[in-house]
């Protein structure tokens, strides 16, 4: 939803990217602390060998070609596989292909011991997501900073405190003017002495932990926010059991990796309906967005509600 209100409506029927080194880092981060060793060890491998960009991006490929083979030795793969690698992703285009391959090889003529290692572990791990040794070591630092560090601590702490219950990645499915929606929350706090919940986001970022408003707003969180909010509250007020607990305010939990200095920021907006206005940028509500986006999917239209392709559009300056 923040992608399509950000990037329009191209967005919805984009292919899913790559993903990131980003991406990777903060879901590695996030299954670590809330899901445990276990389930980060089932989705999860790590290895030593230093491999990234196009490079990486050609090994991937390669593995793809060779997903159902037994064979866990990339000299098994052929010429074909490679040039095909190489134009599917675009790999210096006006070299040759002999240029291309020279690049994966060593002195000796073979393919380097890094690429070879890379592949080997593709095949071995074909359920599970690979990190480099210095993103997994980066996790481990993020997550045991979240862990014990003063601030965040009692967020993350393994131990259970009087009538605080925590639920990592709980999902939520509800029908809001007859539409359904869904999202999964990163933590959710029950205390139960105060009959309070509190929804918790965590972030990692590559900026300034203290910059967090500006990357909120360029990423739309707000939207996140206010729409798990409802969901959140839906579901609270249908429960015999919670029904007369309150949904606190979204919270979210920050830490940059380099940095390792979490901080918390509290979203003090999230319970309003309706579109936000700050200095005549609108922000418009997620249940705004989430009917424009039914009504374009239920349309087949891949163009904006307000664009016409049957007679001419009004180009007005102002």
């Amino acid at each position: 939803m923040s992608d399509y209100e950000r990037n329009g409506i191209r967005a919805l029927f984009k292919q899913r990217d790559e993903e990131t080194d980003s991406l990777l880092f903060g879901s590695a981060v996030d299954c670590l602390l809330t899901e445990g060793r276990e389930m980060f060890e089932s989705k999860f491998a790590c290895t030593e060998v230093k491999i990234s960009g196009k490079q990486k991006e050609i090994i991937d490929v390669i593995a793809e070609y060779h997903i159902d083979d037994k064979s866990e030795s990339i000299d098994d793969t052929t010429i074909d596989d490679w040039d095909k690698a190489f134009c599917q992703t675009q790999f210096y285009p006006n070299r040759s292909y002999k240029s291309k391959f020279s690049m994966f090889l060593n002195d000796e003529g073979k393919i380097k011991e890094e690429y070879a290692e890379y592949y080997r572990l593709k095949q071995m791990s074909r359920t599970k997501k690979i990190l480099n040794k210095e993103m997994y070591d980066d996790v481990l630092r993020t997550v045991n900073e979240l862990k014990y560090n003063k601030l965040t601590g009692p967020y993350f702490s393994d131990s259970i405190e009087g009538s605080i219950e925590k639920y990592y990645q709980l999902k939520f499915v509800e029908t809001i003017n007859n539409r359904q929606y869904k999202c999964m929350v990163d933590l959710l706090i029950v205390d139960h002495e105060n009959k309070r919940i509190i929804p918790i986001d965590l972030k990692t970022t590559s900026k300034e932990e203290y910059e967090f408003p500006e990357s909120f707003l360029q990423w739309r969180y707000d939207i996140q926010a206010r729409l798990y909010y409802r969901l959140i509250n839906c579901a609270v007020l249908h429960s015999k059991e919670f029904c007369n607990y309150t949904v606190e305010n979204y919270r979210f939990i920050v830490i940059n990796k380099k940095n390792l200095t979490p901080l918390i920021w509290i979203f003090p907006q999230t319970k309003e309906i309706g579109n936000l206005i700050n200095n005549n940028t609108v922000y418009r509500d997620p249940i705004e967005i989430g009917e424009e986006i039914y009504r374009i999917l239920e349309s087949g239209r891949q163009l904006p509600e307000n664009i016409s392709t049957d007679k001419p559009n009004i180009l007005k300056l102002f």
